[in-house]
C-alpha cells in the first residue's frame, strides 16, 4: 500500500481544514417545523446531544445542499438550530431558505460562518489525540460540545474514509492555535490534493462534483439521509417515486481508467450514452481512477464502457469503495 505524503492513511492521523465552510443558525419558534419541511429527513427525531445529516432539495428532488444539522442551544431565549452546509453553498442556501420563509413562521437565518472553521479528524490516534487536547471522541449519530482555552468547540461524529471520523467547529480564534496542537500530538495535516484522493478512494460524494442540482439524493448514496415517513417536503413526491417505483435509473459508482480523464466527460456503451464522469483523480494505490453517475444496467460492475473524445480509453466500472479492491 502506497503512502500519500509520506504516509499510510491506515495506520496515521489525519485532519483537514475545510475551505469556505458553512455554517448557519436557524432560530427561534418554528425553527424545527420551517426545516423540516424543506429537507429529507425527520427533524423531530432530533434531540441535544445528536446530530442529523439532511438533503435540502428542490421541487424536482435534485440537491441543493446537504445539511449537518444540530442543536446548538437549548436557552429558551435564542432557541437554534445549527446547521452547517456544503463548501462554498452557505450564502446561496441562506438566500433559498429566507425564500421559503411564510410570512406566519417564526423563524430567524443567522450565517455565523466568519466565526467557525471546520476541521475533520480521523485515523487509529484520533481518540487519543482528542483527548489529550481536552476533548471527546463522540459515538457515531453523537455531538460532543466543551470548553478548550475558554472557547466551546463542537465536535459531531461523521462518516471518515475509512472508519469513524469527526468534524471540530472551532472558534476562528483559536483554529491555528488548534492545528498546531493537533501536529504537536502527531496529526498529519492533508493537502486539498491528497483530501481529494481519499474521498475519491472511499467513493465518498463531494460537493461540487456529485453533490449537485444534476441529481437526486438516492442516486449519490444519500439513501441514510432520507426519512420514508415524515411526511411533505419540497421534493418529496420525486424522491418517493423513486422508491416505490424503482425509478433509480443511475448509480454513483467507481472507475478504474486506462488513462487519466476530466470531469464531465461522458462514458458510452457502444454509441449508448451510459454516464458521467463527476470526480477523478490519480491514486497512489489504484492509478487513474474516478467516480461517475451511471445509468443501469451499465452500472454493474465489471462493465467496460468508453470515455468519450481524446483516446477512447476504456473504464472498467467497480464497486465503492476502491479500498474493497486491496
Amino acid at each position: 500500500m502506497q503512502p500519500i505524503e509520506g504516509l499510510d492513511l491506515y495506520k496515521s492521523t489525519v485532519f483537514y481544514q475545510h475551505q469556505q465552510s458553512g455554517n448557519l443558525l436557524i432560530q427561534d419558534e418554528d425553527r424545527v417545523a420551517f426545516l423540516q419541511r424543506q429537507t429529507t429527513n425527520d427533524l423531530r427525531q432530533l434531540t441535544a446531544g445528536q446530530t442529523q445529516v439532511s438533503v435540502l432539495t428542490s421541487s424536482i428532488g435534485r440537491i441543493l445542499d446537504v445539511l449537518n444539522i444540530y442543536i446548538e442551544t437549548e436557552d429558551v431565549n435564542t432557541p437554534a438550530l445549527s446547521v452547517l452546509t456544503l463548501p462554498s453553498r452557505v450564502e446561496q442556501t441562506q438566500a433559498y431558505l429566507q425564500s421559503r420563509i411564510f410570512f406566519m413562521d417564526r423563524v430567524r437565518i443567522v450565517n455565523v460562518s466568519r466565526d467557525h472553521d471546520q476541521i475533520d479528524l480521523e485515523g487509529p490516534a484520533a481518540e487519543a489525540v482528542l483527548q489529550a487536547l481536552g476533548m471527546k471522541f463522540p459515538q457515531e449519530g453523537a455531538l460532543w460540545q466543551g470548553k478548550v482555552d475558554g472557547y466551546t468547540i463542537n465536535v459531531l461524529s461523521k462518516p471518515g474514509f475509512i472508519g469513524n471520523a469527526v468534524r471540530l467547529i472551532v472558534p476562528k480564534a483559536i483554529t491555528e492555535i488548534l492545528s498546531r496542537r493537533l501536529k504537536d500530538s502527531g496529526a498529519v495535516c492533508l493537502s486539498e490534493q491528497s483530501y481529494e484522493i481519499l474521498r475519491v478512494e472511499s467513493g465518498s460524494p463531494g460537493a461540487g462534483h456529485e453533490l449537485t442540482e444534476a441529481y437526486t439524493p438516492l442516486e449519490v448514496h444519500l439513501n441514510y439521509a432520507i426519512s420514508d415517513n415524515k411526511g411533505c417536503y419540497t421534493g418529496q413526491e420525486v424522491i418517493a417515486r423513486q422508491i416505490n417505483f424503482d425509478k433509480i435509473t443511475r448509480h454513483l459508482v467507481g472507475l478504474t481508467l486506462e488513462s487519466t480523464t476530466e470531469e464531465g466527460t461522458s462514458l458510452v456503451s457502444g454509441s449508448t450514452p451510459a454516464g458521467t464522469v463527476t470526480s477523478t483523480v490519480i491514486s497512489p494505490r489504484f492509478g487513474p481512477i474516478a467516480l461517475a453517475v451511471v445509468k443501469r444496467p451499465f452500472d454493474k460492475p465489471g462493465t467496460i464502457l468508453t470515455v468519450e473524445g481524446g483516446d477512447q480509453a476504456k473504464a472498467r466500472v467497480t464497486a465503492l469503495p476502491f479500498t474493497h479492491n486491496l
